[in-house]
């Protein structure tokens, strides 16, 4: 090549602006430049994929083979040194990494006085996108999915880690699924070596452009998923666990719809990374929050020792054996096992009850009269379906904040349910807390006091419990200078109040309420007088408390309480009708008692309608508000609920009218199209009326489909 060409004048001009310190560097570089160097032009350019600012992505025409490809370059203004060599970076060790999970490169050259690579043309969209589509395929609906893409990607890790390279720029937009679900990890630019032993000899070019790229020392990676060594800029200490960090950034942001640091500013991004501090996930499955947690723990030494080893724990997840980080302990086993094989084991144990029903059937038929042998069988039913019942509830639940068992200590039966929980698991502190909590509502303290002390004994030193430990302190200092005292509490109002005040557990709370309206003021008047002192001095400045009596019946007017925090003193008290409008009201489990049969929550913060179901409702009110979640289980009773404008975020409408067999009237906004569509399919066969609003549109459709019904259009002024 002629010292005058353009491509050594330009690298001339390159090592001008160098320190002396990095004339080596600048040797390697031209030395790799000259290697790459082309006379022609094969590319026809066909159009521009991306333009990123450093790095110009083309969708080209390679008319040597006649095949579409994709061409990367530096722009004009970036054609500088560091950037050369992220782009020859990502290119050389992309050819060296032949797997199914990492894109082919075709060619490395030079055009234009630039470096420039090809690859295979990639159809189908980034991981970026997918995710930005998330309402479409949300993780907790298809964890399948998400979590084989992060199988796929752990398997390209796996192979790079075991030539000695570390990736270190692990993001969503950088994983490309194509119209085959074939996932491939790209843009190796960041790329450093991080093992001469595990080098493969074949390396040897890519492992001197690697050194030179290591001793440039500027920050790698992007701040929303970098760990905090990488934050740090000291790439000495990036390893494998830097790379597994960032797998578990991707799954944050797979969950969450976001990355790990959200600040404004990039410095501010790259701080937050340096000291590792992001917002926890709440509300995700207890073994995937393990897994999740350790991958993203601030020190490199406490994450998974090698990548293979996420990989395993993350396919274990999916097939619900035992993780890495578990004490594979029976329980555990008989849990996974029963999640694994739920069907079978209830097909097993029904076979075996009408085994045993037969069996036994047939014994007494020889020695008993036929009115035993049937009190036998129905004993062996009711016993059947209780073993049911609590096999399919604990065979998805690691305690009792899980929220398939949120409400056990509400149960009747909530103290005998966990004592059988305890027998599976003694040392598990959430199971004793809540306990301790039953205890505590029947003002048993020393029993309460010794079920606290267990909660904290098993909480001491463990992450995880460590906010039940705290609450379990508390409740204990509340009850340690009460807990040998054994007064008579029937009828002093004071004393009880006295002792509510000091318990600071909204659950415990409901639950103290129940034993003082059933035990200690047997009478409806002590009831009424206790319960306004008690919501008043549990709610500041609540702006109207409407309380009337008539007819052995109770109404209470709570309405436009923004200040109404404290509901326990509902829980188990004699109400019949409850108007808790425009209240500040968040959580049913409260307001229950099984006297209550009209309950309005018009606008309100209520969300979660798992505990309905339990209510003996006939009117329910639950306008202007935004519904999350409501168990698939009948409301027999109800008979008159109002929907304006009532929002179901998760399930249908339709879903939820179809659990209520006796509706007979219903108040709607715009959702009457869907009600029409029920009508017409007979699926609401009690419905005698339906109220909208004047100004629905379509009014004559909607009467011409309930004129061959005998259900009444009422029409309402809003």
């Amino acid at each position: 090549m002629s010292p005058s060409s353009p491509f050594l004048r330009s690298l001339k001009s390159v090592k001008e602006e160098l320190d002396q310190d990095n004339h080596e560097k600048s040797e390697r570089l031209k030395s790799v430049f000259n290697d790459l160097s082309e006379k022609e032009d094969p590319f026809e350019v066909l159009n521009l994929i991306s333009d990123q600012g450093v790095k110009e992505v083309y969708k080209v025409l390679d008319k040597r083979s006649n095949r579409e490809v994709v061409l990367a370059t530096l722009s004009d203004s970036k054609n500088k040194e560091k950037y050369q060599f992220s782009l020859v970076n990502d290119a050389l060790v992309s050819s060296h990494l032949e797997h199914p999970n990492i894109p082919p490169i075709y060619e490395i050259g030079i055009k234009e006085n630039k470096p420039f690579f090809t690859m295979k043309y990639l159809k189908g969209q980034s991981l970026e996108d997918i995710i930005n589509q998330g309402h479409r395929k949300p993780f907790q609906n298809n964890e399948k999915y998400w979590i084989n893409t992060l199988l796929h990607v752990c398997d390209a890790l796996a192979f790079a880690h075991s030539k000695g390279i570390l990736h270190l720029d692990i993001k969503a937009d950088n994983i490309h699924i194509n119209s085959y679900n074939e996932v491939l990890l790209f843009d190796w630019g960041c790329a450093l070596n991080y093992s001469i032993e595990k080098a493969d000899p074949s390396f040897s070019k890519v492992r001197s452009l690697l050194e030179s790229s290591r001793k440039m020392g500027t920050i790698r990676g992007t701040p929303e998923y970098m760990s905090p060594e990488q934050a740090s800029g000291n790439s000495e200490s990036f390893s494998p666990a830097t790379d597994i960090f960032m797998v578990g950034a991707l799954m944050y942001h797979m969950i969450s719809g976001k990355g790990l640091y959200n600040q404004q500013e990039m410095d501010q991004r790259i701080d937050a990374a340096e000291e590792g501090n992001f917002s926890p996930l709440k509300n995700l499955p207890k073994r995937l929050e393990l897994i999740l947690n350790h991958t993203l723990n601030i020190s490199p030494e406490k994450r998974y020792s090698n990548i293979q080893d996420l990989s395993n724990d993350l396919q274990a997840y999916l097939d619900d054996e035992p993780l890495s980080l578990e004490v594979p302990t029976v329980w555990l086993r008989s849990r996974l096992y029963l999640k694994r094989h739920h069907r079978f084991t209830i097909s097993s144990l029904f076979i075996f009850l009408i085994i045993s029903i037969i069996s036994t059937f047939s014994a007494i038929k020889l020695n008993e009269s036929e009115k035993r042998t049937r009190k036998v069988k129905e004993e062996l039913e009711v016993s059947y379906h209780k073993q049911e019942n609590l096999l399919n509830r604990l065979s998805s639940i690691t305690s009792l904040s899980d929220p398939n068992f949120m409400d056990i200590i509400f149960d009747d039966d909530g103290l005998y349910k966990i004592e059988t929980l305890l027998d599976f698991q003694p040392e598990n502190p959430s199971f004793w807390f809540d306990k301790g909590r039953v205890y505590l509502g029947k003002f048993l303290f020393k029993e309460a006091h010794f079920a606290f002390q267990k909660s904290l004994e098993f909480s001491e030193n463990k992450i995880e419990h460590s906010f039940r430990a705290k609450r379990a302190r508390e409740l204990l200092s509340y009850i340690t200078p009460i807990k040998d005292h054994h007064a008579n509490l029937k009828g002093e109002s004071d004393t009880l109040l006295k002792l509510i005040l000091q318990i600071d557990d909204m659950k415990a709370r409901c639950l103290m309420f129940k034993t003082i309206y059933q035990t200690y003021l047997p009478n409806d008047k002590e009831k009424i007088l206790f319960f306004k002192k008690a919501l008043t001095e549990l709610n500041d400045n609540l702006q109207k408390v409407t309380l009337s009596f008539n007819n052995n019946e109770i109404e209470i007017d709570l309405s436009e309480n923004q200040t109404l925090r404290e509901t326990s003193p509902l829980y188990y008290f004699p109400v019949t009708k409850l108007n808790l409008e425009n209240s500040s009201v968040k959580k049913l489990y409260s307001l229950y008692n099984p006297n209550l049969q009209s309950l309005n929550l018009a606008s309100t913060q209520v969300s979660n309608l798992s505990f309905l179901p339990k209510f003996s409702l006939r009117h329910l009110n639950l306008s202007h508000n935004s519904i999350t979640y409501f168990q698939l289980t009948r409301l027999s009773n109800l008979e008159n609920i109002s929907l304006i404008e009532t929002i179901f975020l998760d399930y249908p409408i339709t879903l939820f009218l179809s659990h209520l067999p006796n509706l007979k009237h219903i108040a709607l906004g715009k959702q009457i199209g869907a009600l029409l569509k029920q009508i017409k399919s007979s699926s609401l066969r009690s419905l005698k009326s339906v109220s909208i609003s004047k100004d629905t549109k379509k009014i004559s459709d909607i009467k011409d489909t309930l004129k061959h019904t005998s259900i009444k259009l009422i029409l309402r002024d809003k």
